[in-house]
């Protein structure tokens, strides 16, 4: 009878042991990006239905209890055909901008398979800072950039502002 006893009390014991460990893991593995493993590789974040297959998740700067946390950022064409309509939404489609953009390079409307949108390699550098509203810069995979057709006429500062862009995306 004492055996069973003891065995019954070793079996709690460990499984004690266990239970605390897992406590004791989930703070070690949050500290060292397991959250954003998880965030990223496991359960990356979903394009929400209404946004266009072009859309680039834009991660945003990290906070120590998020999840997706940053922004979609998709283009299409205007209703009126005369630009590109572009839209920056949560993760949780909640629009944060939305404006009709054009391409410094031609100020034409691209076509939706030209719309081939990156997400900037810093989310600092990716709003348009002193402009009539703050919006944000559509990057390309060739090296353009989209702006707000209210902005373009800082095409050129911020391209000087931006030279990164054509290298670091144009290999991609």
């Amino acid at each position: 009878m004492t055996t069973d006893l003891q065995y019954g009390f070793g079996r709690a014991a460990n499984a004690l042991i266990v239970l605390a460990g897992i406590i004791l893991a989930i703070p070690v593995f949050w500290v060292f990006g397991g959250v954003g493993w998880l965030d990223k590789s496991v359960i990356p974040p979903r394009r929400p239905s209404d946004m266009p297959k072009n859309s680039v998740w834009i991660d945003a700067p990290p906070l120590p209890l998020s999840w997706h946390h940053g922004w979609w950022f998709g283009c299409g064409i205007s209703q009126s055909g005369s630009a590109n309509y572009c839209r920056l939404v949560t993760a949780g489609d909640k629009e944060v901008y939305a404006s009709d953009y054009l391409p410094c390079g031609s100020k034409a409307p691209l076509s939706q398979s030209s719309l081939q949108l990156v997400s900037p390699p810093d989310t600092v550098n990716m709003w348009i800072v002193g402009a009539q509203d703050m919006g944000i810069i559509g990057l390309m995979k060739n090296g353009e950039i989209l702006l707000p057709v209210g902005d373009l006429g800082q095409c050129d500062k911020i391209k000087a502002s931006l030279p990164q862009i054509g290298a670091s995306h144009s290999k991609h």
